[in-house]
């Protein structure tokens, strides 16, 4: 049997009376049908089993009913994660553009002929100057000390004025994702900057790996035009180098056949005897056609002026007292820097 508890019953007296009424009684005797709505209404009890219902179902009825809440076992799977710690005060990356203005390694470098060693940067800015724009990329609101230096001429840049100035400046700000000019000036000579961080009055920031410090900075190249000249080689004690040419070109130019500079190139240089007189070291010949390979004496170094075309002759005047190469050639591409294309005269003349 089944009883079912409603609301927790009030105190009377007729509960004590059906109570102490039904443990008297007989267990095996039948509780009459007119008792059982009495029972259930003081009791607080709904009986469910079938008739007869004996006195002996009643007997274990607590006096005081016991509330049961109900329970649900269920079980869960699930994956507990940690919740993540917002990063702040990082400084991730500096976008640079024009990023061909940028070294941010190291330029290869070369002994050139006077013994000195010269730096071959992959990117650099013209003389007439540029403007390089920079975005510090990280935690919005972190600060940076931000300096840009002209190592050659040791000034620093005046993020106030646009301007290099002597004694130190930087740009002390915060990350905002707003991009800063950088205005390099127009140089007669030169010129080479570097871009750093510095930590110094920052000291809460973290500076991702690969930023530039003030040890392994990013630095810009700031070079002139480079004048190619072509001439005779004066080591020769036979020779003396009489006559040159000189043109300039940007540095690095690649000359093709859309460039303003595409042009053949009047071309001529002499050479005088030391002594005696000077021929062609083909005497037969009036003339000697300049073969490309007798023509590109071998420089030292990284930097060198490339030639696209030549159509070139060696010759003598009459009284073998001048030698000449004449005609023309087609520069390719350029030098970064002033080069010396030295020629070598003893591929085209003797001395007799």
């Amino acid at each position: 049997m089944t009883y079912h508890y409603g609301s927790t019953p009030m105190a009377s007296p007729s509960r004590s009376t059906i109570v102490e009424e039904i443990r008297v009684r007989g267990s095996r005797e039948v509780v009459p049908p007119s008792s059982i709505r009495e029972i259930e209404d003081e009791l607080q009890i709904t009986i469910t089993k079938g008739t007869p219902v004996i006195y002996g179902d009643l007997k274990n009825i607590p006096k005081d009913p016991i509330f049961l809440t109900s329970k649900t076992t269920f079980q869960m799977d699930c994956i507990v994660e940690e919740i993540p710690i917002p990063k702040i005060n990082r400084v991730l990356g500096l976008n640079i553009t024009p990023q061909d203005a940028i070294n941010k390694e190291p330029a290869l470098t070369y002994i050139n002929r006077n013994g000195e060693t010269v730096e071959y940067p992959s990117g650099f800015i013209r003389d007439v100057g540029a403007t390089i724009n920079l975005k510090i990329l990280g935690d919005l609101g972190t600060k940076y000390n931000l300096i840009i230096k002209d190592i050659t001429n040791t000034k620093w840049y005046n993020w106030n004025t646009k301007q290099f100035q002597h004694g130190y400046n930087s740009m002390q700000g915060v990350v905002d994702l707003v991009s800063k000019r950088l205005i390099i000036p127009t140089q007669s000579s030169e010129t080479k900057y570097h871009i750093f961080f510095d930590n110094k009055k920052c000291e809460a920031t973290d500076y991702s790996h690969g930023m530039p410090t003030e040890k392994n900075p990013w630095i810009v190249y700031q070079l002139m035009k480079a004048t190619t000249t072509f001439k005779f080689d004066d080591n020769d004690d036979r020779f003396i180098p009489e006559t040159t040419l000189s043109k300039a070109y940007n540095p690095s130019a690649v000359v093709n056949i859309n460039s303003p500079d595409n042009q053949k190139i009047d071309f001529t240089i002499s050479v005088l005897p030391k002594l005696r007189k000077i021929k062609l070291i083909d005497q037969d010949l009036k003339s000697l056609k300049v073969e490309n390979r007798l023509f590109n004496y071998i420089p030292v170094g990284l930097d060198r002026t490339s030639i696209l075309q030549t159509d070139l002759t060696a010759s003598v005047n009459s009284s073998y007292s001048v030698g000449t190469i004449t005609g023309t050639i087609t520069v390719h591409k350029a030098s970064l820097r002033d080069f010396d294309y030295i020629i070598n005269p003893r591929n085209f003349f003797t001395i007799t």
